[in-house]
C-alpha cells in the first residue's frame, strides 16, 4: 500500500466541485476512475469517493469563489502499477477540461 498525495491549485472562481480521476495512461479522462469529489457547503469543503482513507487539506480562503488556494488530497492506493491523475472543476454550466499532472508508480 502507498499513501498518494495529489496537490492542485484552484484557478476557478465559480466551481461547485472538483473531481479527481485516476488513470493508467495519459491523458486522464472522465472515463477513468473517479477517486474523489470535493464539494463546498458554503462553510467548508468535504470529500467523498472511492479512494481509501480520503483526506483533504485546503488553503486559507476556504471559499469556492476564491482562486489561488492549493488543495492536497491524500488516499491509500492498494494496487501496484503506474497511475496518472487529473482534476477538473465543475458547476451547473458544465465541466472544465481535465488538467493531467504527474505519474506515480506504486510497487508491491
Amino acid at each position: 500500500m502507498a499513501k498518494i498525495q495529489i496537490s492542485f491549485q484552484d484557478n476557478s472562481d465559480n466551481e461547485d466541485e472538483f473531481r479527481i480521476y485516476r488513470g493508467t495512461a495519459t491523458p486522464v479522462t472522465t472515463s477513468d476512475t473517479l477517486i474523489a469529489t470535493l464539494t463546498h457547503d458554503g462553510v467548508s469543503w468535504s470529500i467523498s469517493g472511492t479512494g481509501t482513507n480520503l483526506e483533504i487539506s485546503q488553503g486559507s480562503n476556504n471559499s469556492p469563489s476564491s482562486t489561488g488556494d492549493t488543495y492536497i488530497v491524500l488516499y491509500d492506493e492498494n494496487s501496484a502499477g503506474d497511475y496518472y491523475f487529473g482534476v477538473l472543476a465543475s458547476n451547473a454550466v458544465g465541466d472544465s477540461a481535465i488538467s493531467t499532472s504527474g505519474q506515480v508508480t506504486v510497487t508491491a
